[in-house]
């Protein structure tokens, strides 16, 4: 139902409200895995956010002892100002024009204004607002945070350091977010895509990368994650240190050793460890195309995500499903195609960013 919203729907959303101001688990985990599966509306979110907290308002309450020691210094207030202007209680004030008829007649005994009464208001008003004031350092908040993303289009690559110093190197079409400085007691960012991170040791403060449906926790280590949005399956690979992978919707986890990684293939399925060939696991991040036995639709993508171009079939009727293989560093879209084209038996036309591909008939 949020897809649709503006900035002004959110300010007047009360479960937005809600996490703004009061923010709890539940209501956390709701946002943001809005958040991760909507991208698009950090900018719109981080505005509405930012409009909320600039016009919250704390209320002050007084406690009934103080309450009565308030009233005792305006009763007080009250006395020295009475004594002080000695004013009788009434003032017989004469017409200033006693010629002119039509001007009323004030010569009779007129009140005098309850001048006890404005100081109490007055000083009512005073005391309260100093005994609600905070202290100057209190006042002096922290500022909120803004909400960073960093997205890579097709074929862009960027390596990013985080607050805390941790890098992060982020692969193509795809995207990181988290806030401008971490939280005392955590730190957190929300990946779509593929990443591999570099994590900056704080004992006090576990580093939490939330993908989809799961969170993967660590300490001070080095890990790769995979999960990009057409693919159900999230693959998580240890290269230092430990972590501790938990599927947030069944709240199943398991620890992770340098070497092993896992596979969930689907939301709330088992997870289970594997062995993971490191070097193999890192080949994206050192500029190197990987395929063994992979399906060859499969490898397109891959190649249209690495290159940042789009690709057309023609001619293809294999009844065998075609697998691709080989290790390509540092190479030109031109050369990769040359080796996969004589292996498949395939043309190929390259158009700036559009790549034809046309099987030949045997």
């Amino acid at each position: 139902m949020y897809k649709n919203f503006d900035i002004e729907d959110f300010v007047r959303d009360d479960k937005f409200r809600e996490w703004v101001l009061r923010p709890n688990p539940e209501i956390n985990y709701f946002w943001e895995k809005w958040l991760l599966q909507n991208a698009d509306k950090a900018e719109i979110i981080n505005d509405a956010r930012q409009i909320i907290l600039a016009t919250k308002f704390q209320r002050h309450e007084i406690s009934p002892g103080n309450r009565e020691r308030l009233w005792e210094k305006i009763d007080r207030s009250n006395q020295t100002f009475d004594q002080q202007t000695q004013l009788p209680k009434t003032v017989n004030i004469k017409p200033l024009y006693p010629s002119d008829t039509n001007k009323p007649d004030r010569s009779k005994p007129i009140r005098r204004i309850a001048y006890g009464t404005i100081a109490a208001a007055v000083a009512l008003v005073f005391l309260i607002f100093n005994w609600q004031q905070p202290k100057s350092e209190e006042v002096a908040a922290k500022p909120e945070a803004r909400l960073i993303v960093k997205s890579n289009s097709p074929g862009q690559k960027s390596e990013l350091r985080l607050p805390d110093g941790s890098i992060v190197y982020l692969n193509a079409e795809s995207s990181l977010r988290y806030v401008e400085y971490f939280q005392e007691d955590k730190r957190q960012v929300f990946l779509q895509g593929e990443a591999f991170f570099q994590v900056v040791k704080d004992s006090l403060r576990p580093f939490t990368v939330f993908t989809k449906n799961l969170a993967t926790t660590a300490l001070g280590t080095s890990f790769n994650i995979q999960a990009f949005g057409e693919k159900e399956q999230i693959k998580v690979a240890l290269i230092t240190g430990k972590v501790i992978v938990r599927d947030t919707v069944t709240n199943n986890s398991l620890s992770l050793d340098p070497g092993e990684g896992m596979v969930l293939k689907e939301p709330a399925a088992e997870m289970s460890k594997n062995n993971i060939d490191i070097e193999k696991t890192l080949y994206w991040k050192n500029q190197t195309i990987h395929f063994d036995n992979t399906d060859f639709y499969e490898a397109i993508d891959y190649l249209e995500r690495w290159y940042g171009v789009q690709f057309e079939i023609e001619n293809y009727s294999q009844k065998a499903p075609l697998t691709c293989s080989g290790v390509y560093k540092n190479q030109s879209l031109d050369n990769v195609l040359n080796i996969l084209g004589f292996a498949l038996n395939f043309d190929y036309e390259i158009d700036k960013k559009k790549i034809n591909i046309m099987f030949k008939s045997k």
